[in-house]
This record gives structure tokens, sequence and C-alpha cells, in this order.
């Protein structure tokens, strides 16, 4: 049916496949679309939910919405940390996202301990010598 989660998988397929095309609007629709889907049968405090709360905030992050994107991206952590899960590569990406959509408007010292916190949690996970650990360090 329409309400199963294997439906709000193949949106956020899609999704995707629009947002790397730069069609940011419909991405986020279909997005949007599926985080509906996720919450109403999987819950709200769902990693799921966190991954597509994730995926919003990045479309609009792209789009120049920065504090809509942080809101998506803070309920995102806020999920992972409900979950007992704060330690691990998408945590350290979603810390990433906060600080760069706080970074392109301009609060730097804002953006700084997230990016460090990112970093902090990659080296940890994936060893000094790891190219994300350089992308991280690039940031």
């Amino acid at each position: 049916g329409v309400d199963h989660p294997d439906v709000a998988i193949s949106m956020s397929g899609m999704a995707n496949l629009l947002r790397n095309q730069g069609k940011y609007d419909e991405s986020l629709a279909l997005f949007q679309r599926s985080l509906k889907i996720q919450e109403k049968v999987l819950g709200i405090d769902h990693l799921e939910v966190a991954g597509t709360n994730n995926n919003i905030g990045a479309v609009l992050n792209s789009q120049g919405h920065y504090d809509a994107a942080i809101t998506h991206f803070q309920r995102s952590l806020n999920i992972f940390k409900k979950s007992s899960v704060e330690d691990n590569h998408v945590v350290s990406a979603v810390l990433n996202n906060i600080a760069e959509s706080l970074f392109r408007q301009g609060k730097y010292n804002e953006s700084f301990p997230l990016f460090q916190r990112s970093l902090e949690i990659d080296e940890k996970l994936l060893g000094v010598d790891h190219p994300d650990v350089a992308t991280s360090l690039n940031n």
C-alpha cells in the first residue's frame, strides 16, 4: 500500500537522484512524503526518520535555506542521541552538515566546534589516515 515503508524507501531513492540532478524542489517534495510515511508507520524516533531528516536538511542547505536545514539536521541528531547512537559515521556527517550550514551563514564560531567533533568521531572510527578524515580536515 501507499503507506508501506518500502514505498518510503523508493521515494527516498528517487529524491536522492533528483537532488543529485539539482532538482531540489522535486527532491524535497519526495523526501517530505517519505518522512510522513516513515513517521506514521515507524514512529518519529526511528533511525530511518533520522536519515530522511538529514536528507531533507541537505536539500534545504543546497537551496540556501540554512535555518530550516539546521532544524532537520538537529531532529536527525536528536533521534540518534535518543537511540544511543552518538559516535558513528552518520552522526559525524550530520554534525558536519550542521557546521556547514552555520559556516555558510558566517557563524564561524558556532560551526568550528561541530566540525571539530565530526573530525574526532571520524578519526576514532576510521583512523587518522582514512580519506574521509582528510575530507573533514578540509572543512
